[in-house]
């Protein structure tokens, strides 16, 4: 890795190609003297300090990088974005329609206003997502409270579970008390003989 300089206590960055030095150009970084980086407004090498990526960042101060622990609601906000990440609403929608749970769902929904109103606002809720504005809290919301007033069989819940692995929600909305079934064992084929 190169090292890193810092420019009139800017972030650090590898050297530039060209520098000026009393107003004179340099243009070879393997040639620059410690004198002269310092004339031309530069100080370093510049190293990272040990830290655990995870639970803690780095925030350059202006002449060194200090450690800074993240509190909790940064780490929550982290979790928050991996798991919401890369989730394909419309996948998730074209799977969901097509299940036995969304189908149940529609039956209920047609004897209890409570489910009626709860569909009707999922629906919504997905529907924003696909043209781009999601609410993913409101959503697992209402999949939890729909959870909550119909009891699914687990071919309704494997449907529900089929289309959260469909758009890349499994890991954002984990079905209470759910089982995911194993994956199929896929033979290998001897191949050529």
């Amino acid at each position: 890795m190169a090292k890193l300089y810092s420019f009139l206590n800017q972030t650090p960055n590898p050297l530039p190609f060209r520098i000026f030095v009393d107003g004179v150009e340099r243009t070879d970084p393997s040639t620059f003297t410690e004198e002269e980086l310092e004339k031309a407004g530069y100080f370093g090498p510049i190293e990272f300090p040990p830290h655990d990526g995870h639970t803690q960042y780095l925030h350059w101060n202006g002449f060194e990088y200090e450690v800074i622990t993240k509190s909790e609601e940064q780490l929550r906000a982290e979790e928050f974005a991996l798991a919401t990440s890369g989730i394909d609403y419309a996948s998730f929608w074209k799977a969901l329609i097509q299940s036995v749970f969304y189908t149940r769902i529609k039956q209920e929904a047609s004897l209890s206003l409570t489910v009626n109103t709860l569909c009707t606002e999922l629906i919504a809720v997905i529907m924003d997502a696909r043209l781009g504005q999601a609410d993913p809290l409101l959503l697992r919301d209402l999949m939890g409270q729909l959870l909550s007033v119909i009891r699914f069989d687990v071919d309704e819940l494997d449907g529900l579970y089929a289309a959260l692995v469909s758009g890349g929600m499994q890991r954002f909305f984990v079905i209470p008390g759910y089982v995911p079934p194993e994956p199929p064992v896929r033979e290998l084929s001897p191949g050529p003989v």
